[in-house]
């Protein structure tokens, strides 16, 4: 070879050099998502919040970010096969949508940065060793907030003056199920109210639980929030309208599903926020160093169709209250 070919052929290959490592340089980041049900669609209307926060941040997917999204269905060995996956794809980080999805991936790897959402106690989780000071390759956005149970029980009890007996509708398996009891123990003896425990643990329950209450004397019901109360939303709603009785939810995607009334985290927001960690971990910030955000924007939505249905006049006075009406 001569020498002006190999200098021209050295160039070349220094030129070819310096695009590949230009072209790495410009990657987008890859982020995997892990969720709980089945498809997109079952995600709604958190799906379409997270890709929301994502663009807000200046991310597209498939341009300026790629999102790896598994959706497990609910399905213990999917959760566990779907985040070995996500992790053998090296991602830059990755997104856990729900107490149900993100232990799996925190189980998985203590090194790839975790941005977990609409989980309600990752301390008890430990997916962090406080919420001041995560100390851990996890971080993000807890749903859970203080005393909304007896807010939930008040509300009813402006909505329905002629109330004296609710119906606490609680899942016995989530460990967050005593607290909420307590606290709903606690403010119907401040309401005057009496109240019966309605354990569920099974979707074939609901009903045989719901025409004990109705024989006790219940009048309404208030729901205390999980991931398996959320699953089934539709069927207590229906329980709610079969039985009459006013069932009282935790977020905004129960009262759009026919509960009569709720009161709780805006969980859309928590979702779309997710996506700001996610930007601040890929400028170079550290999942230890970014504190548990608990939820500060609360909405209370009223179904007046259901309502409606129930036979039941809400007060104008709480309707002013209302962030959302369902019509």
């Amino acid at each position: 070879m001569r020498r002006r070919e190999f200098v021209a052929l050295s160039a070349s290959c220094l030129v070819w050099g310096a695009l590949a490592n230009s072209a790495q340089a410009r990657r987008p980041p890859t982020v995997g998502v892990l969720w709980h049900a089945g498809a997109p669609s079952e995600e709604e209307p958190y799906y379409s919040a997270l890709l929301q926060g994502f663009r807000d941040e200046g991310y597209i997917d498939g341009d300026t970010i790629k999102l790896e999204q598994r959706f497990p269905s609910e399905s213990p060995e999917r959760f566990r096969s779907f985040a070995a996956e996500l992790i053998a794809l090296q991602p830059d980080v990755l997104v856990g949508v729900g107490s149900l999805s993100t232990p799996y991936l925190a189980e998985a790897t203590k090194t790839i940065p975790i941005v977990f959402t609409i989980v309600a106690d990752p301390v008890a989780m430990k997916l962090v060793d406080s919420l001041a000071a995560p100390g851990r390759n996890a971080t993000g956005f807890s749903n859970y907030s203080g005393d909304l149970m007896g807010k939930r029980l008040e509300v009813l009890r402006r909505a329905l003056p002629d109330l004296k007996h609710v119906g606490m509708l609680f899942n016995p398996d989530d460990h967050l199920s005593s607290r909420y009891l307590a606290q709903a123990i606690s403010a119907a003896q401040t309401l005057q109210l009496d109240l019966t425990q309605m354990p569920v643990r099974l979707p074939d329950e609901f009903k045989p639980t719901f025409s004990d209450a109705v024989g006790k004397g219940v009048q309404a019901v208030a729901v205390a929030g999980d991931g398996f109360m959320f699953r089934n939303r539709a069927a207590i709603a229906r329980q709610c309208v079969e039985r009459r009785l006013p069932v009282f939810g935790w977020s905004h995607e129960t009262a759009d599903a026919g509960f009569f009334a709720s009161y709780g985290t805006d969980q859309r927001d928590l979702v779309r926020k997710a996506a700001g960690y996610v930007g601040r971990i890929l400028r170079g910030a550290r999942p230890a160093d970014l504190p548990v955000e608990q939820p500060t924007k609360f909405e209370l939505v009223l179904n007046l169709k259901t309502a409606k249905a129930l036979g039941v006049t809400i007060p104008d006075a709480l309707l002013h209250l209302a962030d959302d009406v369902i019509e």
